[in-house]
């Protein structure tokens, strides 16, 4: 190959290189600009947009209102369906009858929100502050809470069924009422000083949670796993807790007067100067669990299994069918 054809081939080759590199960058260039502009009609909103919808329709469904301040507005009414609300600021904003069924609200700030009657169901709550929110009657059922802080939160009458709160923080001042939790997961939640009276907590995942101090006078909590859940202190006076699994739970000064334990799994359980008066253990497993100082008198024992178990300063004599509890030649100390 001579010369001129060399320089000629160089000479294409640098003209299609150019040709392509031009048409490439053109395509990308418009595609980027293309994106961005579906991204500013289709998700991302200004101020002006978000006071405008909300003075028409309140039709915010699938909108992207990421980390917004949105604090103090009416949302009353939206609809906020599938919305993108990720970080955003909505303290002190009004929610009430808002639907925001499967919407993102990932680190959101709802510090003190009114979310009364909202639809939660199947939304994203992954660490957003919820202190002093209003939840009455709100639906969450199948929410993600997991991590999310509700302290001094009201949960009223709320739904949470299914709801996952693994994780989150419910320490004083939380208060939910009748609130539904069945089949809830709190596993590892802090829920000191909470008040769940006469909450629907039955089939709820609660183990290794903190509901130190907390009233769960009269809450339904069968089927429950509070296995290494920290109980001390705790009120569960007419509380039902039949075939819950509280194996290694720590009742410590905990009242459990009146409560139904039948069927239920305390072994390994720490019941010390533990208020069991007139309570139903008929049937339960107590293998492993140290009594020591409770109060009994009244319990009925009936078929409960005692194999292990360390009875100290108890007075057995009080009690309902203890006679009739299993393995009890079992019993390391009986004083």
């Amino acid at each position: 190959m001579n010369t001129s054809n060399i320089n000629a081939l160089k000479e294409g080759l640098k003209n299609s290189l150019k040709y392509s590199l031009s048409n490439g960058l053109k395509n990308g260039v418009a595609a980027i600009i293309e994106r961005l502009q579906s991204e500013k009609n289709t998700c991302w909103l200004t101020h002006t947009q978000v006071e405008k919808i909300l003075r028409r329709d309140k039709d915010f469904a699938g909108k992207c209102l990421r980390k917004m301040n949105l604090s103090g507005l009416d949302f009353s009414h939206s609809k906020l369906y599938e919305a993108d609300l990720s970080h955003a600021n909505l303290r002190e904003t009004n929610l009430k009858f808002a639907d925001l069924q499967k919407a993102i609200l990932l680190g959101a700030r709802l510090i003190k929100a009114d979310l009364r009657d909202a639809d939660l169901r199947e939304a994203d709550l992954e660490y957003a502050d919820l202190s002093e929110a209003n939840l009455n009657k709100v639906d969450l059922r199948k929410a993600n809470l997991s991590g999310a802080n509700l302290s001094q939160a009201n949960l009223n009458l709320a739904d949470l069924r299914g709801a996952n709160l693994a994780e989150s923080d419910l320490v004083i001042g939380f208060s939910c009422g009748i609130t539904v939790l069945i089949k809830a997961n709190l596993n590892n939640a802090y829920i000191s000083h909470a008040d769940f009276k006469n909450a629907d907590l039955s089939y709820a995942n609660l183990s290794g949670a903190d509901l130190k101090y907390a009233d769960l006078s009269g809450a339904n909590l069968s089927h429950a796993n509070l296995s290494g859940t920290d109980l001390s202190h705790a009120n569960l006076a007419g509380a039902k807790l039949s075939h819950a699994i509280m194996g290694g739970a720590n009742l410590t000064y905990a009242n459990l007067s009146l409560a139904d334990l039948s069927h239920t799994r305390l072994t390994y359980a720490n019941i010390v100067r533990t208020n069991l008066r007139r309570a139903d253990l008929t049937s339960a497993n107590l293998h492993g669990s140290k009594i020591i100082e409770a109060k009994i008198s009244s319990a009925d024992f009936f078929d409960a299994n005692l194999a292990g178990a360390t009875i100290m300063n108890v007075h057995t004599d009080r009690a309902l069918n203890f006679n009739h509890a299993k393995n009890l030649q079992k019993v390391k100390s009986l004083v």
